[in-house]
């Protein structure tokens, strides 16, 4: 263990200390001595860095998720509950989301936050999906290759005729 608090070792990746008592506020300080540690080892500062936001996410995920205190006077807290309690699956219903933004209404919050904060809470709980990718047609790509043989084929022809005659 050395003065920054980073564990080297051999050929791997400086380890970072994990205590439980360890404030989640120390991780700007955390990251600003592996910076100036490992400022000319860019690949070992990348590595090392991804590594400390990974453990400081999953410590902060813990944290933010189970021991949030709920205050019903705060309107964006209690409409973030109202999504959370909406929510049946990976998809917000579009009806369940026009009730929803209505209910923000009466809340005072603006359309624009309010789909903001649903946003946030479903980003927040990991249910959001992402669309699939669309299916390309080859019919497409082919239309373009023999429309743009007939092109060639016309001016050709073009050529020829005005060199025969």
């Amino acid at each position: 263990m050395n003065c920054i608090g980073v564990e080297a070792t051999s050929d791997k990746l400086p380890a970072m200390r994990r205590s439980e008592n360890e404030n989640l506020s120390s991780y700007p300080r955390m990251a600003r001595r592996l910076r100036a540690r490992l400022g000319n080892d860019l690949h070992l500062l990348h590595d090392s860095l991804q590594e400390l936001a990974r453990s400081y996410d999953s410590r902060h995920a813990r944290q933010t998720v189970s021991a949030r205190v709920f205050d019903p006077m705060d309107p964006p807290a209690y409409f973030a509950a109202m999504v959370r309690s909406q929510m049946t699956g990976p998809v917000l219903t579009y009806s369940a989301r026009r009730h929803l933004i209505a209910q923000a209404a009466r809340l005072g919050i603006s359309r624009f936050h309010a789909n903001l904060l649903i946003a946030a809470t479903l980003h927040e709980t990991g249910k959001v999906t992402r669309p699939a990718e669309p299916i390309r047609s080859s019919s497409k790509w082919l239309l373009t290759v023999f429309t743009a043989a007939a092109v060639q084929a016309c001016i050709v022809l073009a050529v020829w005729m005005m060199l025969t005659t």
